[in-house]
């Protein structure tokens, strides 16, 4: 072999490598770069697109409870300027008798009238009031939308009315069932 052959031979055999370590440091470049890398990017796409979804849930609920939050303060307003102030028991006879007087008011006789025992809540009490007489179906009509109307803390959770279907104006037999709220026992003192 002659010299040029021997450096032929021997370039050709540095070239050859030179390429496989070129290939090898490639596919290394490759196995111990780029594939780690491409996951570990395609991970963090993924985790940004989560936390782009968490964020605008955040907003929405951040949105929603500034909502509620007036819904609140609004709700708050409104029992402040519509709060009925509830009363002690101990003044049980005297709202009887109110109810009394808006049924006199009314044209209605009132033959009886009694309470329960109150019983206790949390946030009240309650008392049954009973009234029963006498009066027409129209003097009973208006005497219901009386006591709504005048004792906020009275509502009607009964009533029978019996007499002649065909004058309504005639004087009937009534019972009256009413719950009264009265405040609760830890807080019997008025405000």
């Amino acid at each position: 072999m002659s010299a040029s052959s021997i450096s032929k031979f021997q370039r050709w055999h540095v070239e050859a490598v030179g390429a496989g370590l070129l290939v090898l440091i490639t596919i290394l470049g490759v196995v111990l770069v780029i594939k780690p890398t491409s996951r570990a990017l395609a991970a963090s796409e993924v985790t940004q697109k989560e936390i782009i979804a968490q964020q605008t849930t955040v907003t929405q609920m951040s949105d929603v409870r500034r909502q509620l939050k007036n819904q609140l303060v609004s709700i708050q307003e409104n029992l402040k300027n519509t709060w009925v102030q509830l009363q002690p028991v101990k003044y049980l006879n005297a709202r009887m008798a109110q109810i009394v007087d808006v049924a006199t008011g009314n044209n209605l006789v009132i033959d009886e009238s009694w309470s329960s025992e109150a019983e206790s809540g949390l946030d009240f009490q309650t008392v049954i009031i009973t009234l029963s007489g006498t009066g027409s179906y129209p003097d009973s009509a208006a005497f219901l939308r009386s006591i709504n109307n005048q004792l906020h803390d009275v509502s009607v959770v009964g009533f029978k009315l019996s007499g002649n279907p065909n004058s309504p104006s005639a004087n009937s037999k009534f019972r009256f069932e009413f719950v009264w709220y009265a405040a609760p026992i830890a807080n019997s003192v008025t405000k």
